[in-house]
């Protein structure tokens, strides 16, 4: 079973193959998501970290970093709801390759979740792309459900530097 725990910033070099992978596969299903990706850096991880109101979250596995939760506190319109609600929103959900149907995602899901309560969240929410057919079908075994779709449209391409 895994252990889940507050991310630190001596996590880095154990995640950035992680959430690296996770930016690629995102980018494999929608090549809008980032037309180029620079890499999880210590610099990316530290303004992640330096966010008072965001949620991160590590699974240990067998010794190893496994898995990451990145979540952040909203209050908003979400979705298709017309009132102003107090959210969770997941931004990250990654586990490693190789500890896949391990627990691991469930574990982190868990950890978000029970942070979302302690905030008196209405709702957890996340946005997935809609050909990732696995982790559709994860979420709804956990209780989600489609609410809403996002289209988006690019209208320039904004070149980011580190």
């Amino acid at each position: 079973m895994p252990t889940i725990r507050p991310a630190r910033w001596t996590d880095h070099a154990q995640l950035a193959p992680i959430v690296d992978a996770f930016a690629e596969l995102h980018h494999r299903m929608d090549p809008a998501f980032r037309p180029r990706w620079l890499g999880f850096t210590e610099a990316i991880f530290q303004t992640w970290l330096d966010e008072p109101t965001d949620l991160h979250l590590v699974a240990e596995h067998d010794e190893a970093i496994a898995g990451y939760a990145w979540a952040g506190r909203g209050f908003g319109n979400i979705g298709n709801y017309l009132f102003m609600r107090r959210n969770l929103d997941v931004y990250v959900l990654a586990v490693a390759e190789q500890h896949r149907r391990k627990g691991i995602g469930r574990a982190l899901l868990d950890g978000v979740e029970a942070a979302a309560r302690d905030f008196d969240a209405e709702i957890v929410q996340l946005s997935m792309v809609p050909s990732n057919d696995r982790a559709r079908a994860f979420y709804v075994a956990r209780g989600y459900r489609v609410t809403s779709e996002t289209l988006t449209k690019t209208l320039r391409s904004v070149q980011r530097l580190e």
